[in-house]
């Protein structure tokens, strides 16, 4: 192999040529692990030659992903499968339902109840999204709710996933970044409650006209009794909330009191999960039992190999900037801008919303992240904060044109509102979300408080 050759390129060139590289491989429709990869495998070449791409090629890919702290993304992806399966997000809706329906926009405030509930389980804004899009949208329209506002209103309930713990994405966040994920975790709880009170008083009163007749409350009363009945359940099935409880004391509990690791509290998350779904279905038989955790397995692998490559591919592209030196020289620039520093943050923020219209937020925070960071804290500010800010702003993406992948989840397992009628139901959510974000921004405690009470 010829020597390592001395660099004939600025940072600056470099990393654009790079970035360059990597929005062209995206706009054809690349992968997004592999556009990170090919384009930090470019990046390399120019600043150091083939010698250094053979070296981040053969050890990047083991150093990236050789990390106990990973071991936590794949055993909350699981417990969420599994708590899919054990019909808690039934259980949940079934309760908040009949206890909220005689509040104005009562069955929206039980679908957000419902979202926020099933999210402290399961961390997934997907799944969360698709399960209450077949529970909630069409008994909403059944009493009187728009189509656009049932089924905006579910998407954007689903995205509670993305703070409220166990949450991937700041799990995520806290690999890429080197944060503590414990606190991250714990971190979410606040502004995720917060952005579900937020939803929960605009439903109660874009709903405020709606009138339900009594003829029709009682059907739905006796439907879900008798669907309660039927899983031998008498009355309503308040085991669900046991269970969440049980779940969610378990993993955020056991974090926040320093009994368990992050890590530790996922597994143990995992097996209570899997408890759960085997009592909840050994009416079923074991044929039943062993189907669930089968799929439960099979969907907790595929998504944490993507999450995974992801990982692989931002790994490559960070190397890129840190041989590059780029961080440094950027972080030096903007922090001798005469600007006020929460204008930048601001921006890098604002950025986000675009990119979440083309791209997931997995792949937003595996490109953003590397570049953002060290800025962010170079600037004084709070890494834990920022982790709960950039999350937040991703998920924005799972509820914006043209992608909106939470758009098209309940558009496709709510039959009854094609995709133009829920995008332009999401419209006021969008508002709110941003609302939530100037929030935290403006008073970081929100974010802060609850992680700084833990116990180390």
């Amino acid at each position: 192999l010829p020597p390592t050759r001395e660099r004939t390129m600025t940072p600056e060139l470099i990393v654009l040529c790079a970035v360059v590289v990597l929005f062209v491989l995206l706009a054809l429709e690349v992968p997004v692990a592999l556009s990170l990869g090919i384009s930090g495998v470019f990046g390399i070449y120019l600043i150091s030659g083939e010698r250094a791409v053979l070296g981040a090629l053969g050890g990047t890919p083991f150093s990236s992903t050789n990390s106990y702290s990973l071991a936590v993304i794949p055993l909350f992806i699981l417990m969420g499968s599994l708590a899919v399966h054990g019909r808690i997000a039934e259980h949940v809706f079934a309760i908040a339902r009949h206890h909220l329906k005689s509040m104005p926009g009562g069955l929206g405030v039980a679908t957000i109840a419902g979202c926020a509930s099933f999210a402290a389980v399961t961390g997934s804004s997907i799944a969360t999204a698709a399960i209450f899009a077949k529970m909630s949208v069409g008994q909403m329209i059944r009493n009187g709710y728009p189509p656009q506002l049932a089924a905006g209103l579910v998407a954007a309930a689903g995205t509670l996933g993305a703070l409220i713990p166990p949450s991937v994405l700041l799990v995520f966040f806290g690999i890429v970044a080197g944060e503590s994920i414990g606190k991250l975790l714990i971190a979410g709880i606040i502004p995720g409650l917060l952005g579900a009170v937020i939803y929960a008083v605009y439903i109660m009163f874009a709903a405020r006209n709606i009138r339900v007749p009594d003829e029709k409350l009682a059907e739905e009363l006796q439907q879900s009794l008798a669907d309660t009945r039927r899983r031998r359940g008498k009355g309503l099935p308040y085991r669900g909330l046991v269970r969440i409880g049980i779940l969610f004391l378990a993993v955020v509990g056991g974090i926040y009191t320093g009994s368990f690791t992050s890590n530790e509290a996922a597994g143990v998350g995992a097996i209570f999960a899997l408890a759960i779904l085997v009592w909840e279905r050994r009416s079923d038989g074991l044929g039943s039992i062993l189907t669930c955790v089968k799929d439960a397995l099979s969907e907790a692998a595929s998504t944490t190999g993507m999450i995974f490559l992801i990982v692989v591919g931002a790994g490559i592209f960070s190397y890129m900037l840190v041989l590059s030196g780029m961080p440094q020289v950027l972080t030096a620039w903007i922090t001798a801008l005469d600007v006020a520093p929460w204008v930048i943050v601001a921006a890098i923020l604002i950025l986000c919303v675009p990119l979440g219209m083309a791209l997931d937020s997995f792949s937003i925070m595996g490109i953003v992240v590397p570049l953002t960071y060290p800025i962010v804290t170079g600037l004084g500010f709070d890494g834990i904060w920022y982790g709960v800010l950039i999350v937040k702003m991703c998920e924005l993406g799972l509820i914006t044109p043209p992608v909106g992948v939470g758009a098209f989840v309940v558009a496709g397992a709510a039959k009854e509102v094609p995709i133009e009628q829920v995008f332009r139901g999401i419209v006021p959510f969008v508002f709110l979300e941003l609302l939530t974000v100037a929030l935290i921004f403006a008073f970081p405690a929100i974010a802060l408080w609850l992680p700084q009470q833990m116990v180390n």
